[in-house]
């Protein structure tokens, strides 16, 4: 779920103040982008999803989050091979992964 080594080197790098600070900006950033990219998927907005998606590989592959950031990329690249059942497949995958990484980022932050 979590690459351990980028993750203990953010934290390393700022103060425990600081370190919760980017760890909540990006739970709050990414759980801010589930439901739009869920509403994206119900109105078959395949562009929305892609910019979403594309965001939250990124953001997620800084924070050590690499299930999620492996999540997004096959999102990416079952659309770009217009691969529409994948998308939502993979999609309805994102929540729970989520949650698994939260809990995963619960525990090295404690």
């Amino acid at each position: 779920v979590l690459d351990e080594t980028i993750v203990a080197h953010l934290f390393k790098l700022a103060s425990p103040e600081k370190s919760q600070e980017m760890l909540d900006f990006y739970i709050s950033s990414t759980k801010g982008k589930i439901v739009p990219i869920m509403l994206a998927l119900e109105k078959e907005d395949y562009e929305e999803i892609q910019r979403i998606a594309h965001m939250l590989k990124s953001s997620s592959a800084n924070f050590g989050a690499t299930l999620m950031s492996k999540t997004f990329k096959e999102i990416e690249d079952s659309i770009k091979n217009n691969k529409k059942e994948a998308v939502a497949t993979i999609c309805h995958q994102v929540e729970p992964i989520f949650s698994s990484t939260l809990e995963a980022l619960k525990e090295f932050s404690s």
